[in-house]
């Protein structure tokens, strides 16, 4: 027995199907557009951007992990307005991804948790100041 993926849900609130969507609309743009080469890295530094964005606004909007919701009323309290924190919390999210492809280990949470806690601290910033 194969899986199939079912018809359930509206593609439109499917976030794997707007992601997929996209990255085939990004491919056949760029089969039919001519760019400069420096276009696709900004191209796809941006999609990464926005993907991580989307990934710490739906854990705001999940409550999971706690440490999102506080870090992000923490860093609203002391006057950061809510694109910054995003911004932050997303380059938090890039880190802790980086290092678990880096070490091929699980995601650590936990340090996840620990890092977002720490903002407006980045943990490359925090790496150094712990050398």
């Amino acid at each position: 027995m194969r899986y199939q993926e079912g018809t359930l849900g509206d593609p439109d609130d499917c976030q794997l199907c707007q992601l997929e969507q996209a990255t085939s609309l990004e491919n056949s743009a760029m089969h039919t557009e001519p760019h400069a080469p420096h276009d696709d890295d900004d191209d796809e530094e941006q999609f990464t951007a926005a993907m991580l964005a989307e990934a710490v606004e739906n854990q705001l909007a999940a409550g999971k992990p706690p440490a999102a919701q506080a870090s992000f009323n923490k860093l609203s309290l002391v006057g950061y307005a809510r694109e910054e924190i995003i911004e932050l919390m997303s380059q938090v999210l890039a880190y802790s991804i980086k290092q678990m492809l880096d070490s091929g280990q699980p995601f650590d949470m936990p340090g996840y948790e620990r890092l977002l806690r720490e903002l407006p601290t980045l943990p490359e910033l925090a790496d150094e100041a712990a050398q």
